[in-house]
């Protein structure tokens, strides 16, 4: 299991819904991604599968306006924040647009969750 100062992207609170299926599943489930980065993102989810097993993702704003195609595999299974079961996934293959879409995504959110809360900011 790769311990937080091991991981290859820095990770970003980011509203996003992440629709994932494995191999064996025809219907993708739907869960709200804890946090996001460049190579992976971790869910929360009750059927976790073991490390190693692929996974179909599909990554969609919470605007709607985009969808990310790709594949990731299982990197780890653990606890969120929260202390509910997840796993985080790492991404193996997604077109190098979506790739880019992504890095810039996760700056924006790593920005805005680094501004300080000035005056008329909650």
């Amino acid at each position: 299991m790769a311990s937080e100062g091991n991981r290859e992207a820095p990770r970003a609170p980011v509203l996003c819904d992440v629709h994932y299926r494995f191999e064996q599943h025809q219907d993708f489930a739907v869960r709200g991604a804890v946090d996001l980065s460049a190579s992976g993102v971790f869910l929360p989810v009750e059927d976790a599968h073991p490390v190693g097993t692929m996974v179909e993702l599909k990554l969609t704003s919470r605007g709607g306006a985009r969808t990310l195609r790709g594949f990731g595999r299982v990197a780890r299974v653990g606890r969120c924040p929260d202390g509910s079961p997840g796993m985080g996934v790492q991404f193996v293959s997604f077109a190098e647009q979506d790739l880019e879409l992504l890095e810039g995504l996760v700056a924006d959110a790593m920005e805005a969750a680094a501004a300080p809360a000035g005056p008329g900011r909650a």
